[in-house]
């Protein structure tokens, strides 16, 4: 405002010296009678009426530019704050992927434990969704990659019996009386027993082993469609093969019963 308030008091102060000399003769006012002085005073009072409007006119280019400052202001504030929003979902959202890998990378088949890891991967998703601010998406996403490996190590090369829950050292028994073990009660549970994971936590656990389908692959252009269940799966056979288990059969109290009965 100030470079242009300078400029415009200084062509002001111009025009009314420039008026002055033109309206007023060389000799002064001394030999100019009443009526002359009269036309004179009346010519500047026309000339004060110009500048008072334009005065006025100036004000409102002041508001104007303040109007338009202030906008301006407010974007950049508006942007400042969507950044930093973007960097506590960023740092957030890694932490939540790094407290749901710390419960499962000793490689536990702990229902309650793998519930409160899906439950924190979950949270972990949406506070990464919220990552708006395009470098905060590719830290995000080179962390992920590492995620994304070691999640898939979880699942990998278990066999059909760990996601029953049961202890290991049951797994020779076979699937089918595995799967009856899961729902058995032992000796300090008053109800009957519900060991094996929780398919959403699988599901979830699963998913952030997978890349997503709208991920932008640096090193090619074409991405493949969605997966099926047995293409997700093909590195985790006994995944697999538990989750086409759990579909034909429901454990209850010690023993299997079909699912389509």
């Amino acid at each position: 405002m100030r470079k242009i308030a300078i400029p415009l008091f200084l062509i002001v102060i111009v025009v009314y010296a420039g008026f002055a000399l033109w309206v007023i003769p060389a000799d002064g006012f001394s030999k100019l009678g009443l009526g002359e002085r009269g036309q004179i005073g009346d010519t500047f009072g026309a000339l004060n009426a110009l500048f008072s409007s334009l005065g006025f006119a100036g004000i409102l280019l002041t508001l104007y530019l303040q109007k338009k400052d202030m906008a301006i202001q407010a974007t950049k504030d508006d942007e400042e704050v969507a950044e930093r929003r973007s960097l506590f979902n960023l740092e957030a959202s890694i932490q939540a992927y790094s407290q749901a890998l710390g419960l499962l990378r000793d490689g536990n088949n702990h229902r309650a434990t793998w519930i409160r890891a899906a439950r924190i991967l979950k949270h972990g998703k949406v506070l990464a969704d919220a990552v708006t601010v395009d470098a905060h998406k590719r830290a995000l996403e080179l962390r992920l990659l590492d995620y994304r490996s070691e999640f898939r190590d979880i699942l990998e090369h278990k066999p059909a019996e760990f996601f029953y829950g049961v202890d290991p050292r049951y797994y020779e028994l076979g699937l089918d009386r595995v799967a009856a073990l899961a729902s058995l009660a032992d000796a300090n549970e008053q109800a009957h027993a519900m060991r094996w994971l929780d398919e959403k936590s699988v599901y979830a656990v699963l998913e952030a082993s997978q890349w997503p389908d709208d991920y932008q692959d640096p090193l090619r252009d074409d991405l493949p469609g969605e997966m099926d269940i047995e293409e997700k799966t093909f590195f985790a056979q006994g995944l697999a093969r538990y989750m086409e288990h759990r579909q034909q059969w429901h454990s209850i109290a010690g023993n299997l019963s079909p699912r389509n009965s």
